[in-house]
């Protein structure tokens, strides 16, 4: 199934039943979204800051904390 989205620099997508999560990749402007799965918006978006170009992201389930976390990787900087 394809999903609209914002035109972008896509590094890494990963997903839940009902949500997408989406990392993009450029300096000073990386971010990682959640994703409307149905029409493609921006439920919500965090910026990271302007040193770090975001890379891969991972979404998994803590079985310590009991709670889903996502985990993005950074390109040159070895930082995730």
């Amino acid at each position: 199934q394809s999903v609209p989205v914002e035109r972008t620099t896509t590094a890494s997508t990963t997903s839940t039943t009902s949500k997408m999560y989406e990392s993009t990749g450029l300096y000073g402007a990386s971010d990682v979204r959640i994703v409307d799965v149905a029409t493609g918006g921006v439920l919500l978006k965090t910026e990271l800051q302007s040193q770090f170009f975001g890379e891969g992201l991972t979404y998994y389930v803590d079985s310590l904390a009991q709670e889903g976390r996502l985990v993005q990787l950074t390109w040159k900087e070895q930082t995730g």
